[in-house]
């Protein structure tokens, strides 16, 4: 016997055992949970605390800039 006559029987043998098998019914269709909404808080806690560092920076070097001349 050949390799591909090896396989073509191999694969016969398998489709013979599936073929009596019962098929389980599909599940039913379950809808997808609601998507989560991410929390924000962080993300705005952090670009507040860079707004305010970046408000007395330019007020900082507004005032050395005032000195200084």
């Amino acid at each position: 016997m050949t390799e591909v006559t090896e396989v073509t029987e191999a694969a016969e043998a398998g489709a013979e055992t599936t073929e009596g098998a019962p098929v389980a019914p599909d599940a039913p269709a379950v809808p997808p949970a609601p998507a989560v909404k991410k929390d924000r808080r962080v993300l705005r806690a952090v670009l507040r605390w860079t707004a305010a560092v970046v408000v007395f920076a330019a007020a900082g070097a507004g005032t050395a800039y005032g000195i200084t001349r």
